[in-house]
């Protein structure tokens, strides 16, 4: 008579796996980091916050993006590079940055335009996300090696 190399409790952990695996294969992916769906598809959305006059791109910033009465509607952070890509709700209107890293003033300019991240309220227009895949220009960081820089311009 042959005996079984497998322990009584090889067939429950198989089973164990198998349903598993069936629940993960069922679970679809996800979009943005922000606190939960919004209207509409979510639409690609990418840029890169970088020290100002340069290419050298920031890690670990936080652009928050905010919908038109001012909720907080999703978050992407930025990678090593300081590139962030992801999918953010339709309804986001504009934009802010955060946590910017010490070695760096507490500001960015986007389209030509200074935000201020201490000033509440004071956020960058986001373009249209309905068509989606949208790249935004470089938002730029003034490094506090250099002087401060002038006061915030785009804020409404």
């Amino acid at each position: 008579m042959r005996r079984s190399s497998r322990g009584p409790l090889a067939g429950v952990a198989g089973l164990t796996l198998a349903i598993l695996a069936a629940s993960l294969v069922g679970c679809g992916g996800g979009g943005g980091t922000g606190p939960g769906p919004g209207p509409g598809p979510n639409p690609g959305l990418r840029g890169q916050v970088v020290e100002e006059g340069s290419t050298f791109g920031i890690a670990s910033v936080q652009v928050r993006f905010y919908d038109s009465g001012g909720a907080l509607v999703d978050t992407l952070t930025t990678d090593a590079e300081g590139h962030f890509a992801g999918n953010v709700v339709t309804s986001a209107t504009s934009f802010h940055v955060v946590s910017i890293p010490l070695g760096y003033h507490k500001s960015y300019v986007f389209n030509g335009k200074r935000y201020a991240p201490l000033i509440a309220g004071c956020r960058a227009p986001l373009p249209s996300l309905a068509g989606g895949n949208v790249t935004l220009a470089a938002i730029s960081v003034p490094s506090s090696s250099f002087p401060p820089p002038p006061p915030p311009d785009g804020c409404k």
